[in-house]
């Protein structure tokens, strides 16, 4: 079994996170990391035709459980503390400290072992954490239970098309993405480098129905960029301004997904050329 790597919690509004294998502290064992989460919806049955008509299914969020221990030690050099009841509860409240989330969403991250590269969660700290303490109170073992709202764990950097490329009306190209992941809701971005293109219309012609696309509906002024993303259904213009009720799609907007392997896509645009770069992260159990 491959060893657990580098596990790290960023608590909401902290500036960075902190690891949680530590030598005062540890995880003994990470539950739920490899499991797959259940399927939601069902098949519809349809008076007079045999069988269901099949429906596409969502996952549902994810449960880990943190199985973790901490001891009357230096969490750097592993030192027993001259006092290591006192050093144990000094080390408890600082992972008690670091679990009150404030019903705001955390990070997770830990390293993994077939892909070998980060990968992090937006978690939450729902369930009460128990401690016990054992060994002379110099020893506590508690079990912090989180969530995963996006069920997936996610590359922090972008894999697909990493630089602007202009495209032209009725173009076709293809973005290839590494088959070491499950599925990659992608992020589109456009930029008006001359003129003022409009109307542009992406759509994914490796998927089935090949009528997925994603639109954006208003005029580009000279300069501008559009950042689409598909994942969370969320426009924003240079950065800032929320723009999600100029986008229109065709059917379920998540459904515009980039599979592993290459994806042909197609532009349509009025007043083109315009910048388009089509990006995603990898998606992990």
């Amino acid at each position: 079994m491959a060893v657990l790597q580098d596990v790290r919690w960023q608590p909401p509004f902290a500036g960075s996170p902190t690891s949680l294998q530590k030598l005062g502290f540890n995880i003994a064992t990470f539950g739920g990391r490899l499991d797959m989460s259940n399927r939601r919806g069902q098949n519809i049955a349809v008076q007079y035709r045999d069988g269901t008509l099949w429906t596409p299914k969502d996952y549902e969020e994810k449960e880990l459980e943190l199985a973790m221990w901490v001891v009357g030690a230096d969490e750097t050099t592993g030192v027993p503390a001259s006092d290591p009841e006192s050093e144990m509860w000094l080390n408890l409240e600082k992972l008690r400290r670091l679990f009150v989330t404030d019903s705001e969403l955390g990070f997770l991250t830990y390293r993994h072992p077939v892909a070998d590269k980060d990968i992090v969660a937006q978690v939450e700290v729902r369930s009460q954490i128990d401690f016990l303490t054992m060994a002379g109170a110099t020893r506590a073992a508690f079990i912090v239970t989180m969530h995963t709202p996006g069920v997936w764990f996610r590359d922090p950097g972008f894999v697909g098309e990493t630089a602007f490329t202009s495209r032209a009306n009725a173009e076709q190209w293809s973005v290839t993405v590494d088959s070491d992941v499950m599925i990659k809701d992608p992020v589109i971005f456009l930029k008006a480098v001359t003129g003022t293109p409009s109307n542009v219309q992406i759509f994914n012609e490796s998927l089935s129905p090949a009528d997925h696309w994603i639109k954006y509906l208003d005029v580009f002024v000279t300069g501008e960029e559009i950042e689409i993303d598909v994942g969370k259904w969320r426009a924003t213009l240079d950065g800032t301004t929320r723009v999600t009720g100029n986008v229109d799609w065709s059917g379920n907007p998540q459904f515009f997904w980039l599979r592993p392997g290459q994806n042909d896509l197609k532009i349509e645009v009025t007043g083109g050329p315009i910048d388009v770069k089509v990006a995603a992260k990898g998606a992990y159990w």
